[in-house]
């Protein structure tokens, strides 16, 4: 497989400003989409691990962040400067507790900024998430398992193990609105590292997040990203959404980046489907989903 080249320290230090203006895009979009009635979830294109959507709802529009958690320490607190000017925000899914995912420093500040925020955790979690934040975030912990869905302001959520790395799973989410016929499936599938042994679950519109082997961003594995591909393709997506992409704060050789998507595309058997690309140009971007 040919190579592919390795984001700089030179990239990394302006892509610094880039992510952050990318959130602030997005959290500004944000709040002036409060007061307006939309009829379509929305998500935002955003590099790292952290994701935002906005749902359709009769009381108003629910806010919902992924993860937010972003590994770069001089990144962060501008970061969450950023969250904290919106004006409300509803629920917090946490997929797994690596670093990268989950920082319980940041589930205090936001309890503290947003009193009426709940935070859904995979029911394994939850001791250890207690454990580790202040009684703001435990006192408002939905704990869900993998045994049914369950109702959420509207939304039916199912929590979804899928295969990490070897002692422990992370989840995913998949988000269904049963009161309107014209909202798509959402599969949020977070870090999986066997794609042989992940599920595929048909979905209307996926989130996936990038890996293509440990430490081997300059010549991604073959078979993983053969496997990824089959993956996507088991799931058939209208729309692709990669994510996890220039992921600042990790080894240069494990910062995954649009190169690689494409990469992925090029073995996706796949007709009538929309792919969208996370990169520094378009950072911050609202998409319909």
């Amino acid at each position: 497989m040919s190579s592919i080249t390795l984001i700089s320290d030179n990239d990394i230090a302006c892509l610094r400003n880039t992510i952050i203006d990318g959130y602030k895009r997005c959290l500004d979009s944000a709040n002036e989409l409060i007061s307006t009635k939309i009829f379509q979830p929305i998500t935002w294109l955003l590099p790292c691990a952290n994701i935002w959507l906005m749902f359709p709802n009769n009381r108003r529009n629910l806010l919902i962040t992924i993860d937010p958690n972003l590994l770069d320490a001089s990144l962060q607190n501008q970061y969450l400067d950023s969250v904290k000017s919106l004006e409300y925000l509803d629920y917090v899914y946490i997929t797994h507790l690596h670093s990268d995912h989950y920082n319980p420093s940041v589930l205090n500040i936001l309890a503290d900024r947003f009193g009426k925020c709940s935070f859904i955790v995979p029911q394994p979690f939850y001791k250890r998430i207690a454990s580790e934040t202040n009684t703001a975030v435990t006192k408002r912990i939905i704990a869900i398992t993998n045994k049914a869905p369950v109702n959420i302001d509207q939304l039916t959520i199912s929590a979804i193990p899928l295969p990490h790395i070897i002692i422990e799973h992370c989840y995913g989410y998949i988000f269904e609105d049963n009161n309107n016929r014209k909202m798509r499936k959402i599969f949020v599938a977070s870090d999986i590292r066997d794609y042989t042994k992940a599920k595929p679950i048909q979905a209307d519109v996926l989130f996936f997040s990038m890996w293509l082997g440990r430490l081997r961003a300059s010549c991604p594995d073959s078979e993983i990203t053969e496997n990824a591909a089959r993956y996507i393709s088991a799931i058939a997506p209208k729309k692709l959404f990669f994510y996890h992409l220039y992921d600042i704060g990790r080894n240069p050789n494990d910062i995954w980046h649009k190169e690689h998507c494409k990469l992925v595309i090029k073995h996706l058997n796949l007709d009538n489907y929309a792919s969208y690309i996370p990169q520094p140009s378009n950072f911050g971007t609202k998409v319909e989903l």
